[in-house]
């Protein structure tokens, strides 16, 4: 665990989160203030442990889903994530894009009847959308992207309240127990966003980030040997609609 600094306008402490695996570092900040937390504070917080890591040897991740889950303010795009690791501006830092978090953040809306964002209609939802996609993959280099993370999301019923419990706002409550693997349930745009990524060029790990506690969120019961048989057919079966494209 890393403690990074905290804004004086902060009431809350930040707490940084280091996952590794293998030569990779992944860094997930929680524990957000109801404060913005500005772009400089992140970027400097992280540019000490890009000089720690950088001996070393391994890449270090900002990663898309750090603000989504905590109900965070200061990148809950694809596009903010993006501006961060580009202040930062170290070769070693890189993206790591999730299907949930992207389309969770501009599409879905899981504190709505209809469980997707305001809109004036359908296609201009869709068309709003898909712009940004189209601007992701015509921004990220594809050597940036360090892998990516794939899950759907069930739709809530009825709606999540709009308040924050537990420390946590409806979004990152929707990301700890509503998300399955593609085909299984879930109604968000997975092969779009998919497709976007693989528009950048990049062509590295596909890992599947599942917490799947049924569409009543509370959990299931699994055979996790039958489960992850399904997990690797869902993703399968995403390789072969992305794989129409290419």
């Amino acid at each position: 665990r890393l403690d990074l600094p905290t804004p004086k306008t902060s009431t809350s402490r930040k707490t940084s989160w280091c996952r590794t695996s293998g030569n990779s570092v992944t860094v997930s900040r929680r524990r957000v203030s109801e404060s913005r937390t500005k772009t400089g504070v992140v970027s400097s917080s992280l540019c000490p442990l890009y000089f720690w890591l950088h001996p070393r040897g391994p890449c270090l991740f900002a990663d898309s889903k750090l603000s989504i889950i905590a109900g965070s303010t200061h990148a809950p795009t694809w596009k903010q994530a993006w501006q961060l690791i580009e202040a930062v501006d170290r070769d070693n830092l890189g993206y790591n894009p999730d299907s949930f978090q992207i389309a969770g953040a501009e599409w879905a809306d899981p504190t709505r009847e209809d469980g997707l964002v305001e809109a004036a209609s359908d296609e201009e939802r869709d068309a709003r959308f898909q712009r940004s996609l189209d601007e992701m993959a015509q921004t990220i280099p594809g050597d940036k992207i360090y892998f990516y993370q794939i899950s759907d999301a069930h739709k809530v019923e009825p709606p999540l309240e709009d308040r924050t419990i537990d420390e946590l706002r409806p979004r990152g409550r929707w990301s700890k127990a509503y998300r399955p693997f593609p085909y299984a349930g879930g109604y968000l745009p997975v092969e779009k966003v998919t497709r976007a990524v693989l528009q950048t060029g990049f062509r590295g790990i596909f890992s599947l980030e599942v917490f799947d506690g049924g569409k009543d969120g509370e959990g299931k019961d699994v055979n996790l040997n039958e489960f992850a048989q399904e997990a690797m057919l869902s993703i399968q079966k995403l390789f072969g609609a992305v794989a129409e494209d290419e």
